[in-house]
């Protein structure tokens, strides 16, 4: 089957999909709505055992899409080896990244590719909106936080965390030569992955203003398992300080010290919205082990050696 646009832009959209029957033809159908298309959505199945994979090949095939979906399949290993996958297969110079219980607005594409050329830069996002399952929304203004980095700095990238990976379009040759999403770990790969590639200095960012991301926060989204969340941060915390630190006032032990209370009360306040009251006291509880680890692992050991999960 042919593709023709009017108006298209050279993007690859890749999708991690895993027991998402519910959400993920919201997700795709968001990808369809946008203004601009896109050149392809690459979906992988992570191992579902409910009907995704079925719903996903049954959408692939229909007759009137608007755009050429590939299916690929694999034992379940988590959404970061089912991004890796689909990288290895996008043929697009720009990725973007949409989870399939995530949804679009019309314009994020258009918008993101225009403010990506206005800026010349590596890697591009934008807020967000967190709609919570009792029905609560909170606007999410990164483009805040960004504007308070100091030119060349990522500082408070590192401390806040503020790029939600649905938000992202980057170009691709930065992420192969960053090594892709970290496999080892099931929780904050976008975080790892946007400090390794910035961790080069050719390599620029911008946030801007504009809500184009729903993000649906559910239990599950927050983790089921909050320890396991907690721990595999603190590694990311340890691998990026030294470089996070250069460019900015704020002494390294002090850096290392906020970026972990931030996390940490980050979760605990998500936890509390999502009425998850064990994993807020769990969170709090733990704190001053956390903190001491890290600042401890940051000091006497050298950065972690990043593997690269694309060669």
């Amino acid at each position: 089957m042919g593709f023709s646009y009017a108006e298209w832009e050279d993007i690859s959209v890749i999708v991690p999909a895993y027991n998402s029957e519910n959400t993920i033809l919201r997700a795709l159908h968001s990808i369809a709505k946008q203004t601009v298309k896109v050149r392809e959505v690459i979906i992988v199945d992570d191992g579902s055992t409910d009907n995704t994979l079925n719903i996903v090949n049954k959408e692939a095939t229909l007759e009137g899409w608007v755009l050429p979906i590939h299916v690929f399949q694999q034992k379940n290993t988590g959404p970061a080896a089912a991004r890796n996958h689909a990288i290895k297969h996008a043929k697009g110079e720009y990725l973007a990244f949409l989870d399939a219980d995530d949804e679009w607005h019309p314009t994020k594409v258009a918008r993101s590719i225009e403010e990506m050329k206005k800026h010349k830069c590596t890697l591009i996002a934008h807020d967000l909106i967190h709609q919570y399952k009792m029905g609560r929304k909170y606007y999410i203004e990164s483009s805040l936080n960004y504007e308070k980095e100091r030119v060349g700095c990522h500082a408070r990238l590192f401390l806040n965390n503020y790029i939600n990976t649905s938000t992202v379009l980057v170009r691709k040759d930065a992420v192969v030569e960053a090594g892709g999403f970290d496999q080892t770990s099931l929780h904050d790969v976008g975080y790892d992955l946007w400090q390794s590639i910035l961790s080069n200095p050719k390599n620029t960012f911008y946030v801007f203003k504009s809500a184009l991301v729903t993000y649906h926060i559910t239990n599950h989204s927050l983790s089921s398992n909050i320890l396991q969340r907690l721990r595999q941060h603190e590694r990311f915390i340890v691998r990026h300080a030294t470089h996070a630190a250069k460019g900015t006032f704020l002494p390294f032990p002090l850096l290392v010290i906020s970026k972990t209370y931030n996390f940490n009360m980050g979760i605990s306040g998500r936890a509390i919205k999502s009425n998850m009251f064990g994993g807020y006291f769990i969170t709090i509880i733990r704190m001053p082990y956390s903190i001491l680890k890290t600042l401890l692992l940051s000091i006497v050991m050298p950065r972690f050696k990043r593997i690269n999960y694309l060669k």
